[in-house]
């Protein structure tokens, strides 16, 4: 479940998606029939990422923040205002959008570690964050 600016997103035991409140500046088709794993509100857009690692987008793409087509290996998204940023397995991290603060300079970030966690799903064991 995540909180956009004034929206609110959800994901299903099933993976398909559960809206509330404004649509951010443009339907939800592109998000309509993927299977998720994650979402992430914005300003205007939000972020959803499948189980194969790719992320969609919807929403208002004003600063480049759905940019994000050629994004793989992503394990989680987070956006704000109007910039998106995905971590990947790697443990480096992308971003797309404004940059007027410096916000999407994370290119060279390679500081986060992963590790498993003690609860395991059906998958094996889920990755979380340890910076």
């Amino acid at each position: 479940m995540a909180a956009g600016d004034s929206h609110t997103i959800g994901i299903k035991s099933d993976g398909t998606l559960l809206t509330a409140g404004k649509t951010p500046m443009a339907s939800w088709e592109s998000m309509a029939g993927q299977i998720l794993i994650q979402v992430a509100g914005g300003h205007n857009h939000t972020l959803g990422l499948k189980s194969d690692g790719t992320v969609v987008a919807a929403g208002a793409n004003f600063q480049g923040q759905c940019n994000v087509d050629g994004w793989t290996d992503i394990i989680q998204v987070a956006t704000l205002w109007n910039h998106s940023v995905g971590l990947k397995s790697d443990g480096t991290v992308v971003a797309a959008g404004e940059n007027t603060q410096e916000q999407c300079n994370v290119l060279d970030w390679d500081l986060v570690h992963l590790s498993p966690s003690p609860s395991t799903s059906s998958q094996g064991a889920t990755p979380t964050v340890s910076i």
